[in-house]
């Protein structure tokens, strides 16, 4: 065996957890119910997503992240109505997304090498092969994401004005899951607490402390479901793959 090689073995040794933040308002989707539970193909956004983490072998346990009032509906109005195992814990939200986070984080009981992937309760269509790609990238560097390099350009805008054109070159849009030791995450957050430090996604977390984060290449139909239009390419990417199934 190589130097510093870890075995298929050794590495189940160590749990794998997925914190699932389903907290946010959905604002701008223009309805009363909460972006998470609004219907695709039938079934809520978050079943869609927490079915596939479920079924994933390497899966150990999920965390659920909710609104402190929705809790309870959560539990039985989407866990266990429409049977999704392997949920551990359900956690009340927090103010901000990083808030969220950080207590779904602290609800894990891991230990450090244990890994942790955090994907936002609304991408709907994430696929068993990228939850496996961001697993395998935490094993090789302790922190990965997945994302897809931008197909637009990019204009810096201040007060209506184009203020200057970024070089698309280089550019990725961040996606979910992101996966982390838990050592590593844990700590990050409860640092960036201290700190004051808010980030929009976990990675950030990470790179303000200086810590290496790889980019995996993900895929363009892992959207998140922020405004009706998303829902609509969501269905028909949806059907789309049903069909070619």
């Amino acid at each position: 065996m190589k130097p510093n090689a870890i075995t298929a073995e050794f590495e189940r040794d160590h749990k794998v957890i997925a914190v699932i933040p389903a907290a946010g308002l959905g604002q701008r989707m223009g309805s009363t119910t909460h972006k998470q539970y609004l219907k695709l193909r039938g079934i809520p956004i978050l079943v869609h997503c927490l079915r596939t983490f479920a079924a994933h072998p390497q899966i150990d346990e999920i965390i659920i992240v909710a609104p402190e009032e929705q809790i309870d509906f959560c539990r039985w109005d989407i866990v266990h109505a429409y049977n999704i195992d392997k949920v551990s814990a359900l956690v009340r939200g927090g103010a901000q997304r990083q808030d969220s986070v950080r207590n779904g984080v602290r609800a894990c009981q891991c230990s450090a090498d244990d890994i942790i992937l955090i994907h936002d309760g609304v991408r709907p269509l994430i696929e068993a092969e990228t939850i496996t790609a961001v697993i395998d990238g935490v094993r090789k560097h302790n922190a990965c994401i997945v994302g897809v390099p931008l197909k637009d350009t990019v204009k810096v805008v201040q007060d209506g004005i184009i203020h200057s054109t970024l070089q698309r070159s280089g550019l990725w849009a961040a996606q979910t899951p992101q996966g982390f030791r838990c050592r590593l995450i844990a700590a990050a957050h409860e640092q960036a607490l201290a700190g004051g430090f808010n980030a929009t996604d976990d990675a950030s977390v990470l790179e303000w402390l200086g810590h290496p984060v790889v980019m995996l290449e993900g895929s363009y139909a892992n959207l998140k479901i922020t405004t009706p239009e998303d829902l609509v390419l969501a269905q028909a990417l949806l059907e789309q793959r049903e069909r070619n199934k």
